[in-house]
């Protein structure tokens, strides 16, 4: 123990508080990242000892998995932008080697179709005339078995490179066994506006509550084609409950932005779908 851990024992032990004398595991258990947003009891703890009050004080989150990627990225630089992003539907981390990587591995994350997101495979390995060697940045598998490989790079690095020549080359050689096709992801796509709003559905998802997400369903039905997301707000007294719940049903697909290449904070307009009606169906 550190001096400063030694002095907050010690004034712990003053206010009658014994950290000892908390109930700990018998043996080391090391929770899996199998689910999203998954609590559970910390590990030796009975929940028929403890109050309904109490209960809430001795849960905690399943630890996010590690990043797949086959290749780590670098330290950041001046010139670089690298690191780890949380991805909350998968439970694990997801690693990026520029800006633009980041922004679309939030699209990635924030988009319900897709089940498994890979970084940097090793598999696939190509050459650009001029700027050496390169990695396919994303391999994702959606729902339906479909398997997309991303290569993020900023537009004007794809002209000087013809990088879609080399796409096609790629799909009709060694890619062709690993995904369905290529496809090429510039800062048009990329946007920090699209970033903007996935990183917002994430955020919200960690607070789920279904009586907001069915009583916005219900209120969002009335409206046909795009509409205001003020004038739905103005149904409710508590207008903090459904704006969060809005972000859940856009990543349920019951809503989608209007405009999705600009923030919705920005631009404020949303377009039911057929989803919501099957949603509103489906409540008892």
């Amino acid at each position: 123990m550190s001096m400063a851990e030694v002095v907050r024992f010690a004034r712990e032990l003053e206010c009658g508080w014994d950290r000892t004398q908390l109930p700990m595991a018998r043996q080391p258990h090391f929770l899996k990242a199998d689910a999203p947003f998954r609590r559970v009891l910390y590990p030796g703890i009975d929940p028929s000892s403890l109050a309904d009050d109490e209960l809430e004080e001795w849960m905690g989150y399943v630890q996010m998995g590690a990043s797949v990627a086959t290749v780590k990225p670098a330290r950041n630089s001046k010139r670089h932008f690298r690191g780890y992003r949380p991805d909350p539907i998968r439970n694990r981390a997801i690693a990026y080697n520029s800006l633009l990587e980041r922004n679309w591995a939030r699209c990635l994350c924030a988009n319900r179709r897709v089940v498994r997101i890979e970084e940097q495979p090793a598999a696939i390995v190509y050459e650009l005339p001029g700027a050496g060697s390169h990695r396919l940045d994303f391999l994702a598998t959606y729902d339906d078995g479909y398997r997309i490989a991303y290569l993020v790079k900023p537009l004007a690095f794809v002209k000087k490179t013809r990088l879609k020549d080399v796409a096609r080359t790629l799909m009709a050689g060694p890619l062709k066994d690993i995904a369905n096709e290529p496809v090429i992801i510039t800062e048009l796509e990329a946007s920090d506006a699209r970033a903007w709003n996935a990183k917002m559905v994430l955020r919200h998802l960690r607070s789920r509550n279904e009586f907001d997400d069915q009583r916005t369903r219900q209120v969002a039905s009335q409206f046909v084609g795009v509409f205001s997301l003020m004038d739905l707000l103005r149904f409710f007294n508590d207008r903090a409950a459904p704006r969060a719940a809005v972000w859940r049903l856009i990543y349920e697909g019951s809503l989608e932005i209007a405009f999705d290449d600009r923030r919705l904070v920005d631009c404020g307009y949303l377009k039911t779908t057929p989803i919501l009606l099957q949603k509103l169906e489906e409540q008892p």
